[in-house]
């Protein structure tokens, strides 16, 4: 019997061409630096202000926007055509699994960061008066998290559309065979 893959297996080392740490560190990694750097510039509040007033709140629709599409994407995965599909992608289901559950760890880890700066923990530690360069790379960091994980919760939906889309042409392709073969 094959054994299962682990998901930190998967994580660190894949179960097709590449380890699923590719699916976050990879160019876009560039994007979300640059949007740390950009809106750690332009806020002007410290963090316990911005994770309480927008970023907890917007951080907690992306995991409930997140979680009910991996309810539907775990539907359609459970399909025959899916599976089907999952044989002839690198990595196999498991890849398929995988990466909907790294999305959500991504976005549960950015509300985890963000919570703690709602509730006052890093400015206990962190002073941008007697450590600006740090305060700021720090609050960098945690909008460029945020960024990743706005990106992770799209992937989400992204994913789910299709793995739908490639559901409704298989089954619509072998619908057409049946017929075919039925015909002749």
């Amino acid at each position: 019997m094959k054994s299962l893959p682990s998901y930190w297996g998967w994580f660190f080392r894949g179960t097709g061409p590449e380890p699923g740490y590719r699916t976050i560190l990879n160019w876009w990694l560039f994007v979300h630096l640059a949007v740390g750097l950009i809106f750690g510039a332009l806020v002007r509040v410290g963090l316990r202000e911005a994770g309480s007033t927008v970023m907890l709140p917007l951080v907690g629709i992306l995991v409930a926007v997140s979680f009910a599409f991996v309810g539907s994407a775990q539907a359609v995965m459970r399909t025959g055509e899916v599976r089907a599909l999952a044989l002839y992608v690198g990595g196999g289901y498991a890849q398929y699994i995988y990466t909907f559950q790294t999305c959500i760890l991504v976005i549960l880890v950015a509300l985890i960061a963000w919570g703690c700066a709602a509730l006052n923990v890093y400015d206990r530690f962190l002073s941008p008066e007697t450590s600006p360069l740090v305060y700021f790379s720090f609050k960098a960091t945690l909008f460029g998290l945020a960024s990743l994980a706005l990106r992770e919760s799209w992937q989400v939906v992204m994913g789910t559309h299709l793995l739908l889309i490639a559901h409704d042409v298989m089954r619509s392709n072998t619908t057409k065979g049946t017929k075919n073969e039925t015909d002749n």
